[in-house]
């Protein structure tokens, strides 16, 4: 079986894809609302639309330069955010507390917060989570930050309701 000759038209698109730049995806903050997000940022002239993936998310259709120098931005309605991150904090089940355990970037952990949990972040590298204070007080939001290294983190996990956890981080977990 030849697989590129038999999927020829399958792979000419896949391969396409590979080349083309991802959509510009946002997270609507609930004390918003997505409709007030969408709104505002078509009052400043960039056109969204809600993408189906998640409930708060909203997939920019149109430009995607300034975004960041928006009054919308500026006050806190939105954060970039893929949908597919947004879907997989969706997922979860309503819950007290929760530990990013791999936080990186705290995406997750703002999303989860927006959902009114209580979140601690943590990363074996703290420098990615550098901008994270200035994230949430940007968008009002208390997350905790455990910096690494840290010897209480199999405690930490124990003490959570929920514990996120990416594979790329599972040695970190013995160290």
């Amino acid at each position: 079986v030849d697989l590129l000759s038999d999927h020829a038209e399958w792979a000419q698109d896949y391969f396409a894809r590979l080349t083309s730049r991802a959509p510009v995806t946002l997270r609507a903050a609930r004390r918003w609302g997505i409709n007030a997000v969408q709104n505002a940022l078509a009052d400043e002239g960039f056109v969204t639309q809600e993408n189906p993936v998640a409930d708060q998310a909203l997939t920019v259709t149109g430009k995607t330069r300034g975004l960041r120098n928006t009054a919308a931005f500026g006050d806190g309605m939105f954060e970039f955010q893929d949908a597919a991150s947004q879907w997989a904090v969706n997922q979860m089940a309503e819950c007290d507390t929760v530990l990013d355990f791999c936080a990186g970037g705290g995406g997750k952990a703002l999303a989860l917060t927006d959902r009114g949990m209580n979140v601690t972040a943590h990363d074996v590298d703290a420098k990615r989570m550098a901008d994270l204070p200035d994230r949430a007080a940007h968008l009002q939001m208390d997350v905790n930050i455990i910096p690494a290294p840290n010897r209480r983190k199999q405690h930490l996990i124990a003490e959570m309701d929920t514990t996120i956890i990416t594979s790329a981080s599972l040695q970190d977990m013995t160290d």
